[in-house]
């Protein structure tokens, strides 16, 4: 009993889970599917967000302004770090550079009220991030000859 009082007017631990939403000065995403389709989809991105789950797993999402007024889209590259980002009471710093060993990319488009609007599209990947707080670059490529490349600076 002495233990629970003693926890109770104690402040919350630091977390290692939590997320970071960036505004980025520049950014922009690719993909590109096979060797036939030549032109990439790709576009700007108004958004990056970084979430961090279980301490060392990381996505990366690029999220864009879609076709139809309201709706978006996201590309999110997840995969894990041995330098996690500094997370306390679900917020998160990038306070020092980091890389992440890439091991899927999923696509999905949302609808403006932020409902998904179509199925989420998702591979298992490989590849890797670059996070510093002045910029992110990531790279990956699927089994099926999916590519993926996203940058972002801030």
């Amino acid at each position: 009993m002495a233990l629970m009082a003693s926890l109770i007017g104690q402040p919350a631990a630091a977390q290692g889970d939590g997320q970071l939403v960036l505004e980025p000065k520049s950014c922009q995403r690719s993909r590109m599917m096979n060797k036939l389709k030549r032109q990439p989809n790709q576009g700007p991105c108004a958004r990056v967000v970084l979430e961090q789950v279980d301490g060392n797993y990381i996505t990366v999402s690029f999220l864009a302004r879609g076709s139809e007024r309201g709706s978006s889209n996201s590309l999110s590259l997840g995969g894990t770090t041995t330098t996690p980002l500094s997370c306390r009471l679900n917020k998160c710093r990038l306070s020092q550079p980091l890389q992440l060993e890439l091991d899927n990319a999923k696509e999905v488009a949302y609808d403006s009220e932020g409902i998904e609007s179509s199925l989420p599209s998702a591979w298992p990947a490989v590849g890797s991030c670059q996070l510093s707080p002045e910029a992110i670059s990531c790279s990956a490529r699927s089994m099926f000859k999916a590519e993926w490349q996203a940058k972002a600076s801030f």
